[in-house]
């Protein structure tokens, strides 16, 4: 698959290819996506930042209920169960900045990527 993974496409993804979508997508980014009083991750954020699942989404598929939930919780909700296991260890990675000073969270994210592909056998090259 060479295009970006979406809730559309996921079923038809390898772990590998989510891996390395959200993997680029978070030390790009290099923050986490809060909503706007900063209390809480969002998977897509007012300011146009998301989370390792949000960038999973299109905006067209984004649902306001999701918001709050688990990707498990998302999927009883209409997400596709494709990943579910990857994407909530993706999230937990991304959900591990919150509160964080700017300058650690690359780091703190280069480590958890490393050890969720190390632990789903996937390459943490992305």
């Amino acid at each position: 698959m060479t295009s970006k993974i979406t809730l559309a496409t996921l079923p038809a993804a390898t772990a590998q290819e989510v891996f390395d979508q959200v993997a680029r997508h978070l030390m790009t980014q290099g923050e986490p996506a809060m909503n706007a009083d900063g209390s809480s991750c969002v998977y897509h954020a007012a300011d146009g930042l998301m989370c390792a699942a949000g960038c999973l989404i299109a905006p067209e598929e984004m649902r306001t209920d999701w918001e709050g939930r688990s990707w498990d919780s998302a999927t009883r909700r209409g997400a596709p169960e494709a990943h579910v296991g990857l994407i909530e260890r993706l999230q937990t990675v991304h959900d591990s900045a919150r509160g964080i000073p700017t300058s650690e969270v690359l780091p703190r994210w280069r480590a958890g990527l490393s050890r969720v592909a190390h632990r789903c056998h996937l390459s943490a090259a992305a």
